[in-house]
């Protein structure tokens, strides 16, 4: 019985982080302050930004970002079909491959803080990126959902 117990705090506990984790599929995003238009624009975020479902009402996700803040967010404009990364430092590099010995991109050699990549795969402490090209980032510069 214990065993059983066990067994099924896991799997809801799994469940529920993964389900938890979204990210924004449009090219622009309003999060507002409440669930409806009506409510104030807290932030204008772009396509890929990670966030994690706090609450729901029928249309809306109650999401938090990166840094803690607290946003509503209509559902049409989220998935959860793949994973999202943001960075979160001043400037991340982006390069060839994974690791320091790589080359910068030539596309984009450095990305600011806040610009965003769909997730694609991860190679020890490094993690493959993509928005029109693909790009390894090192993982503690960003953070994924």
């Amino acid at each position: 019985m214990q065993l059983v117990k066990k067994i099924l705090f896991f799997l809801i506990f799994f469940t529920s982080i993964f389900s938890w984790a979204l990210c924004t599929k449009s090219k622009k995003v309003n999060f507002r302050s409440g669930p409806s238009t009506h409510y104030k624009k807290t932030w204008t975020v772009s396509k890929y930004m990670p966030i994690e479902k706090v609450s729901e009402t029928k249309s809306w996700y109650q999401v938090k970002d990166f840094e803690g803040d607290f946003h509503w967010v209509l559902k049409a404009l989220i998935t959860a079909k793949y994973k999202c990364v943001v960075v979160k430092t001043l400037w991340a590099s982006l390069r060839v491959g994974p690791g320091k010995k790589f080359s910068r991109s030539k596309n984009y050699p450095k990305a600011e803080k806040y610009v965003t990549f769909r997730y694609l795969k991860q190679n020890n402490n490094w993690v493959q990126v993509k928005d029109k090209h693909k790009y390894w980032v090192y993982k503690p510069l960003v953070w994924i959902r």
